[in-house]
């Protein structure tokens, strides 16, 4: 079952000015099943629980496995644009190890 929950945190407060500044955030967290899913591949995590990429903008797909890529919120948070560009990195990356074999 897929766990489409989202847990928005947010400050307001008041300047000296008058002006008020209204600050949305959007906390992400990893999957309860990451760890399982980091032991079933023999990849490496971040300590926030993030699966860990080789570097994160120069091999943001490539995990501590040979192999093994992700992309996406599952290395780390990320916007839809940021998402979207990672994976296209990803799938790039993918396609530069199937072409080695």
């Amino acid at each position: 079952m897929i766990d489409f929950s989202l847990e928005i945190w947010y400050n307001i407060s008041v300047n000296v000015g008058g002006v008020v500044m209204i600050v949305l955030l959007a906390g992400m967290e990893t999957k309860k099943n990451t760890t399982e899913i980091a032991q079933k591949f023999n990849v490496e995590q971040e300590v926030s629980g993030f699966l860990k990429s080789k570097d994160f903008h120069l091999g943001a797909g490539i995990l501590s496995q040979k192999g093994v890529f992700a992309a996406g919120t599952c290395i780390s948070p990320m916007s839809i644009k940021e998402t979207i560009e990672n994976a296209r990195s990803s799938a790039q990356q993918v396609n530069e190890y199937l072409n080695t074999l």
